[in-house]
């Protein structure tokens, strides 16, 4: 019997798919299959957004990030650089994006007033999108509240090609960092922009190369 059969009994639904990621997975391209599965049901599925949620954070991991998401308060977690930067994360469906930035500004409030994070320069709300995302109706939606300053969207399509590009040695981890704080609040125009540039001649592994005995996420 495995660690993980012999776990399973014990840990949470969430431990145990963070335990199997941490075992089984080792790049982006592990994870291809159950982002495919799980992003168009993140949703309308709670079993799906703690899948989506933990396949998130893997990706964190491997931009060298070290990433903690409580069992007990899981709508968000915090990613900290090697260099004391923190990243508040969030994963919210496009559909409502907006609805939920005003209880991320709250979140961030929160992790201020504890000892967590040195200086208010060191901590950015980021909120991971999935699905198209209004980008003028978000923008506008972060002006009317003063969150312009410290809370950046990503698609999550664009946090895994940043994860890709890091992979091949094309970014350094601070200039990831860099590029999930941009100057304005979507980071996908400039993601799309460095990693394009850096993208290697050879073809990215296509969904259905990588083969791998797969757990359902039914």
């Amino acid at each position: 019997m495995t660690y993980l059969a012999e776990q399973r009994g014990t840990w949470s639904p969430r431990q145990w798919f963070r335990g199997y990621l941490r075992q089984h997975t080792t790049g982006t391209a592990d994870l291809t299959w159950y982002f495919i599965q799980s992003v168009p049901r993140f949703g309308s599925d709670p079993e799906v957004q703690l899948a989506v949620e933990e396949l998130v954070d893997q990706l964190g991991r491997i931009l060298g990030f070290d990433t903690k998401r409580d069992d007990d308060n899981a709508a968000s977690a915090v990613w900290v650089s090697p260099a004391g930067a923190h990243l508040l994360v969030w994963i919210v469906d496009a559909a409502n994006a907006a609805a939920r930035l005003g209880k991320i500004g709250h979140a961030r409030d929160a992790i201020l007033a504890s000892v967590q994070v040195p200086t208010d320069d060191k901590l950015t709300c980021l909120c991971v999108v999935c699905g198209a995302a209004n980008q003028r109706l978000l923008t506008e939606v972060l002006d009317l509240r003063r969150q312009s300053s410290h809370v950046r969207l990503v698609g999550i399509d664009a946090l895994i090609r940043l994860a890709e590009t890091y992979e091949r040695g094309g970014l350094s981890h601070d200039e990831v960092v860099a590029l999930l704080r941009p100057a304005s609040p979507f980071a996908d125009g400039v993601v799309s922009l460095v990693t394009s540039r850096t993208a290697t001649v050879e073809p990215s592994e296509t969904p259905h190369a990588h083969r791998q005995l797969q757990p359902t996420l039914d």
